[in-house]
């Protein structure tokens, strides 16, 4: 609803103010209510899409601004409009205080457990290791490359039958709970607090109407770039709030980009019915499959958790021209002709995110309904990298005001040193180990398309910026993703990320945003049992 059909709201003090409506809040809000609590949601966009990006930031790569393709839009649902479905947990390494998470990966799976049932993914079918067992049998050739002594496992990403929808849940959360309402078509702007508190919420709807909002509790999940906008733009109003360490706020900036690297020429054909080619049929949604490293090497090599994904040639090509009509003008560029260069270029003013989410989704259905279940023995060799955390990524403020009069973010983005050797070094064990198994080989593009500096797919999954931690020194929030410094805000999202790992970041997301909700809950309750920092400290 817009801001005239809610009664008396700027003199309504509300249990929880939510900022933003998409998976992240979702997770929240169900566990949430039914706890009676009075309950604002505020979304920017409404129910139609709006992927502008320009009016609230610019993206830079390697100092120089950069026109790629982002996963972003502003709706009620907000990024899960254009989202796919994969989802996969990050893995025992990922989530350790060796990482950098201040809990390790067996105090949050049971928000894990709780993360797929909400989201309806079939993590426990029956069908799995049956289906995954007949399928390896079949290629006894190609999984020579997973037998001892190997450097590679596979990685699995599970889907529901139907992709989960922020949108619709909260269009029908709210039409059930008269206690949560939500207000679409506003944009949060600034905080207004004491020390140790924020006492409200100033917005702006239906732009140069600011009105202030209060609550008891507030929580920003509007993603990776706008949440730290929110907390920079609110220091620059106000010279007595404290975040605490304020070099934090918009640090550690990371995405995972996407880039097709090479074709892999395989000995013997493989089916393509197959988790590893394309997606496989469960009894209540599907998995598909990806190569990474074996954790025991990862570990060892303090290497970074990219992945490879191998894809039909005709599923690949079709994927890559929807990106390239968006993203680099660069990507994949020894495998594009001239010709659909020139229609990518001619459809590039046009065609949107939501068109290249679609078209993603849609040869992915191709490879569902048994279109690629033929042999083959060439695969494209698609890889989504990960990043270690790292200052010189970040987000700022600019002077540049959006149409809201918020300043505008300046978001820097880059690959380290570090990053690229991590890189080069996981693409040579893939190819080792395919050539060492005798199983093909890898033939990598040119240097030039390799390079990461030069070429990158679609930047999405935006991660950390307020990473959370025990110690108020090297973190912004704590175990909850509550500020360090303000005993009622928190933050939810994949902001809160202290590393990055391989995986999409939506299952995450959801289960740390149960986790919040169920600690929040407590807190509403009044519950002397409530968990603090301190019951995680040595």
């Amino acid at each position: 609803m817009h801001l005239d059909q809610i009664e008396n709201i700027e003199d309504t003090i509300f249990d929880v103010i939510v900022i933003g409506s998409g998976p992240a809040s979702a997770g929240l809000i169900n566990v949430l209510n039914t706890s009676g609590a009075k309950i604002l949601i505020i979304e920017a966009g409404d129910i139609n899409p709006d992927t502008n990006t320009d009016q609230f930031f610019k993206f830079f790569e390697n100092n120089k601004e950069v026109n790629r393709g982002f996963s972003l839009s502003w709706q009620i649902g907000g990024t899960s409009n254009l989202w796919a479905g994969r989802c996969a947990m990050l893995e025992p390494f990922d989530i350790s205080p060796e990482n950098g998470w201040p809990f390790n990966f067996e105090e949050i799976k049971e928000d894990y457990r709780r993360a797929a049932d909400f989201l309806k993914l079939p993590i426990n079918s029956t069908k799995i290791n049956s289906e995954l067992n007949s399928q390896s049998s079949n290629e006894v050739s190609f999984n020579k490359i997973f037998n001892n002594p190997s450097e590679l496992d596979k990685k699995s990403f599970f889907w529901g039958n139907e992709n989960f929808s922020a949108k619709k849940y909260f269009l029908s959360i709210c039409k059930k709970n008269k206690n949560i309402q939500l207000l679409q078509k506003t944009r949060a702007l600034y905080f207004k607090g004491a020390p140790n508190k924020i006492e409200s919420v100033v917005v702006n709807s239906n732009p140069n109407r600011l009105i202030e909002l209060r609550a008891k509790y507030f929580v920003c999940g509007s993603g990776g770039i706008e949440t730290p906008r929110l907390l920079l733009n609110t220091l620059k109003m106000n010279n007595n709030l404290d975040f605490g360490n304020e070099e934090l706020i918009g640090s550690n900036f990371a995405t995972h980009p996407k880039l097709n690297v090479g074709v892999l020429h395989l000995k013997n054909p493989v089916k393509l019915n197959n988790p590893l080619f394309t997606d496989l049929r469960l009894d209540d949604g599907f998995i598909g499959q990806g190569i990474g490293l074996l954790k025991n090497r990862q570990k060892s090599k303090v290497l970074l958790n990219h992945y490879l994904q191998l894809n039909p040639r005709f599923e690949k090509y079709g994927i890559e021209l929807l990106e390239h009509i968006k993203a680099s003008k660069y990507l994949a560029r020894a495998s594009v002709t001239r010709k659909k260069k020139s229609i990518a270029n001619k459809l590039r003013s046009i065609v949107d995110n939501t068109a290249i989410s679609t078209g993603r989704v849609f040869f992915n259905i191709l490879g569902r309904i048994g279109i690629f279940k033929s042999k083959t023995t060439l695969l494209t060799i698609r890889a989504f990298f990960d990043q270690f955390p790292s200052d010189s990524s970040k987000i700022t403020l600019i002077d540049e005001l959006d149409p809201y009069g918020m300043q505008k973010a300046s978001v820097n983005w880059s690959f380290s040193k570090e990053d690229l050797e991590d890189i080069s070094n996981f693409l040579a064990y893939f190819k080792k180990t395919i050539e060492s198994k005798k199983v093909g080989f890898v033939e990598y593009y040119d240097e030039e398309t390799l390079n990461p500096k030069k070429v990158i797919g679609i930047h999405s999954h935006f991660i950390g910026t307020l990473r959370m931690g025990l110690d108020p020194r090297t973190s912004v929030t704590d175990i909850y993703g509550k500020i360090h410094t303000k005993n009622n805000l928190y933050i939810i999202g994949s902001s809160v990320f202290p590393s990055y790992g391989f995986a999409n970041p939506v299952f995450t997301i959801v289960a740390l945003s149960l986790r919040t909700g169920k600690h929040l809950l407590d807190q509403l309750n009044g519950s002397e049992k409530a968990a603090t920092d301190s019951d995680y400290r040595d």
